[in-house]
C-alpha cells in the first residue's frame, strides 16, 4: 500500500483541481471565454498532479467522451453547432417570443422543443413557428 498525502482524498482532489483551474482560468481569460480543449487541459493537469504527489489514478476508457457527429438543423438541414436546435440563421429567424420560449429551462423544455420539431417537420419557416411560452 502507498502512502498518500495529508488529507482526505475529497479534499486533496478538490485542492488540486481548483488550483489547476484557477492557474488555466486566468492563462485564459486574456484570450476569451475557455473551450472544452480548455477544460481538457486543466483536468489533465489535476490528473498529472495528483499521480505526481502520489495518488494512483487509473485511466477510466469508459468514460471517455465518444466523438458525436452533429445532427444537421431540422429547419433548413445546414451544419449546426452541438447543443443548438437549429443553425444561426434559421435561430435568428424565429420571432422573439418563441426564442425567448426555447431559451427557458423549466419542466416543459422538452415540450417546448418536440412543439418546435413538429412545426418545422410541418414544413413552417422559423419565422411561422410559434412557441407557447
Amino acid at each position: 500500500m502507498t502512502a498518500h498525502p495529508e488529507g482526505t482524498v475529497p479534499d486533496a482532489v478538490a485542492a488540486v483541481i481548483a488550483a489547476q483551474a484557477e492557474a488555466h482560468w486566468y492563462a485564459r481569460t486574456a484570450v476569451g471565454a475557455p473551450s472544452r480543449d480548455d477544460w481538457l487541459a486543466i483536468g489533465l493537469a489535476a490528473v498529472a498532479e495528483l499521480r505526481g504527489a502520489g495518488w494512483h489514478i487509473r485511466p477510466l476508457p469508459d468514460l471517455e467522451v465518444p466523438t458525436v457527429a452533429h445532427t444537421p438543423c431540422p429547419s433548413c438541414r445546414q451544419p449546426k453547432g452541438p447543443g443548438q436546435y437549429l443553425c444561426l440563421d434559421c435561430w435568428t429567424g424565429l420571432p422573439a417570443a418563441s426564442r425567448a420560449a426555447l431559451r427557458r429551462r423549466d419542466r416543459r423544455a422538452m415540450a417546448r422543443l418536440r412543439e418546435l420539431h413538429t412545426q418545422l417537420e410541418a414544413g413552417r419557416r422559423p419565422a411561422e413557428v410559434r412557441i407557447p411560452s
